[in-house]
């Protein structure tokens, strides 16, 4: 961003930008803005290192949790079928 005359320190902030805040359409610097964070976004991937990293997390999230994540996914299937029994009787 820096390159193309954006001083933004990552790209949270050009998003977060308060200029965008009170406009009820983009304005041209907008676009231009954000078609300027596309294309460094692009050149950097970073989507794919975004979706990579966050995949990573979470498999180690799971892998550290996962007793407590089937624990879980048995409870709901409790509560579901309740639910279901529950409305079966509303009928």
């Amino acid at each position: 961003m820096d390159r193309r005359g954006y001083g933004y320190s990552n790209p949270a902030d050009a998003w977060f930008d308060e200029k965008w805040r009170h406009s009820k359409s983009p304005t041209e610097n907008e676009k231009a803005v954000a078609t300027a964070d596309m294309t460094c976004k692009k050149q950097v991937n970073y989507l794919g290192v975004m979706i990579e990293v966050s995949s990573s997390y979470e498999r180690s999230y799971i892998t550290e949790h996962a007793a407590d994540l089937e624990s879980l996914k048995s409870r709901q299937k409790v509560w579901i079928e309740n639910a279901e029994k529950a409305l079966e009787e509303t009928r």
